[in-house]
């Protein structure tokens, strides 16, 4: 790899260290990251260079790897690599060490763990990454917060938080309200916390904001485009008037993944809930007449949704080991369902087969997942979104009669 000049490497003794950690491994005990900067010398006495060539990319053991890779000393892919595994063998201690930035861009590295205990995702750490923003969006504009203002903070709590992608989504959401709020609205906000602000100034400078959400298999795409989805929602609800409309928006933004998920993602060879499909997420806000504390807000006014590129063909025809779209699994969780609504459902649709008779689904020969996830239970999350989204308890089971008719379609012949 290095012999083909498509990595070019700082001097001898970075080339040695990445070269035989391909070979070997590496050595565990010795990661740090701040780089020798001097350059090799091929003039010089050959036990120096050899000595050189020995030392690791880090000087000192005890340091650990920057947030952000534009720290490095040498910003090359194998430094990269080797500051993302480092993070990511450290998980074990602060799982936020998945997350490193890269200047603007944010890397992620999944876990394949759950967040059980909320200290990743959870709502302490959603305000923690809230507030921060606030502060640092009224600290941009020379702005100071008032001495109970939401947006307080101590002295113990100036360091600034590490990568995540909360922090991704904040970004997003300020520099929106940046062109929604002209400055000289902000600093009325911040001199009458309870005054209005003018909503009517969004003429300017375009306010659209894009994040794009990629990588290959098993990254976490999914997983990520609901956080994102997750924290822009919380930041529009609106503490001091929650109506039920407004909260109603919220929530059917966020329940439509469940949909999407049984009717668009499948198990493949490398991920257990891959997304065969490509989407497009635009979420809408309004400015609002309120403001939190000194911030002035927006309210989520609806979200619509692309999608394209279905892989159609899974319908016919699954990879050994691989499955169809989930939804034709999940239909099976109907059996267990004792509603009289259920019962008369699954004689219409002959349901009281196994999922091995149907040709739909038992060419690959596997039927569960491997993440732990139940049918089950995935099953209960869509029929919860469906009725969240406005889809009456008839509307539901005449969908799944579609799925099911899909189901005995493929036995014929």
């Amino acid at each position: 790899l290095v012999e083909s000049g498509d990595i070019v490497l700082a001097n001898a003794w970075e080339e040695f260290d990445f070269t035989n950690r391909l070979a070997l491994g590496g050595n565990e005990e010795e990661e740090s990251y701040n780089y020798d900067e001097d350059e090799s010398d091929d003039d010089g006495d050959e036990d120096s260079a050899d000595s050189r060539q020995m030392s690791h990319l880090i000087d000192r053991p005890d340091e650990a790897p920057p947030h952000n890779l534009i720290d490095l000393t040498h910003l090359h892919e194998p430094s990269v690599v080797h500051a993302l595994r480092h993070r990511y063998e450290n998980t074990h201690t602060d799982m936020r060490n998945i997350y490193t930035d890269t200047g603007p861009i944010l890397l992620a590295v999944n876990p394949f763990k759950h967040d059980e205990s909320g200290a990743l995702y959870g709502d302490d750490t959603l305000s923690r990454y809230r507030i921060e923003g606030e502060r640092n969006w009224l600290k941009e504009r020379g702005d100071k917060a008032s001495n109970n203002g939401e947006v307080e903070r101590t002295d113990d709590e100036e360091a600034t938080l590490p990568p995540h992608v909360y922090a991704v989504a904040d970004r997003t959401f300020r520099t929106m309200m940046t062109r929604l709020h002209p400055m000289n609205d902000v600093s009325d906000a911040v001199a009458k916390k309870s005054s209005q602000v003018g909503l009517e100034k969004t003429s300017g400078p375009k306010i659209n904001q894009s994040v794009l959400v990629s990588g290959e298999s098993g990254a976490g795409k999914t997983v990520t485009t609901k956080l994102l989805m997750a924290y822009l929602s919380k930041l529009s609800e609106n503490s001091e008037s929650e109506s039920s409309e407004t909260m109603s928006i919220e929530k059917r933004v966020l329940e439509s993944n469940p949909i999407m998920e049984s009717f668009g993602n499948a198990r493949t060879i490398r991920n257990d809930n891959s997304s065969r499909f490509g989407k497009y997420i635009e979420m809408k806000f309004v400015s609002s007449n309120h403001t939190k504390g000194c911030v002035p807000s927006a309210n989520l006014a609806g979200a619509s949704i692309e999608t394209y590129l279905l892989e159609k063909v899974r319908l016919v025809h699954q990879a050994p080991g691989e499955r169809n779209f989930h939804i034709f699994y999940e239909l099976f969780s109907l059996l267990d369902d004792e509603s009289d609504e259920a019962q008369s459902s699954i004689d219409r649709m002959g349901l009281s087969y196994e999922m091995e008779d149907f040709h739909l689904i038992n060419n690959s020969d596997t039927y569960d997942r491997r993440d732990g996830v139940l049918d089950t239970e995935t099953f209960a999350d869509l029929k919860q979104a469906m009725s969240v989204m406005g889809f009456d308890s008839s509307e539901q089971y005449s969908i799944f009669e579609i799925v099911c008719a899909l189901l005995h379609a493929s036995n014929l012949t």
